[in-house]
């Protein structure tokens, strides 16, 4: 669903680093819909994992960002 992919890529631009807990924790969506999606963005080049979180006792996460340059160009406004 794109709006998982958006939710992601969201999520994304207010924190920088993320892994796919983290991920999943802020937009409320399963691990394995996120792992799916995250996997779809990779492929198109939006999102690339970028190395492993600190450990916390067990198995360290891996993190993942925006590839800023690829996103396609947003403008907002806003009206007060």
């Amino acid at each position: 669903m794109i709006e998982t992919k958006i939710s992601i890529i969201k999520s994304l631009c207010y924190r920088r680093l993320q892994s796919i807990s983290e991920i999943a924790n802020n937009i409320t969506r399963s691990i394995p819909s996120i792992t799916k999606k995250l996997q779809e963005l990779a492929i198109d080049g939006i999102v690339t994992p970028v190395g492993l979180a600190r450990s916390t006792g067990g198995r360290r996460a891996l993190q993942y960002q925006l590839q800023v340059d690829n996103l396609p160009l947003i403008i907002s406004v806003a009206i007060d």
